[in-house]
C-alpha cells in the first residue's frame, strides 16, 4: 500500500534534518520531497509577487502536492 506522510511543525524544530536522513538511508519504495529544496525568495519578493509569505506557501504547496501526486502515478501504473 502507498502513503503519503506529511512532516509539520514549528520552523527550526529539526523537521529538513530528518527528512535528509530518511532521504539518505536509501530505504526501500520510499521517496522524499521537502519544501526547503526550493529554496525560498526574500520577505520582498513574497511580497510583490504573492502579497506576502502566507500566499506564497499555499501556491507552493499546492504545487508540491502536485509533484507528490505525478510521482505516485508513475510508481503506480
Amino acid at each position: 500500500m502507498n502513503k503519503i506522510s506529511f512532516v509539520i511543525g514549528a520552523s527550526g524544530s529539526g523537521k529538513t534534518t530528518v527528512i535528509e536522513a530518511l532521504d539518505k538511508a536509501g530505504l526501500p519504495n520510499f521517496k522524499t520531497v521537502y519544501f526547503d529544496s526550493i529554496g525560498a525568495p526574500s520577505l520582498e519578493e513574497m511580497n510583490a509577487k504573492y502579497n506576502g509569505p502566507e500566499e506564497w506557501q499555499r501556491v507552493k504547496t499546492a504545487e508540491w502536492v502536485k509533484i507528490i501526486r505525478k510521482h505516485l502515478r508513475s510508481i503506480l501504473m
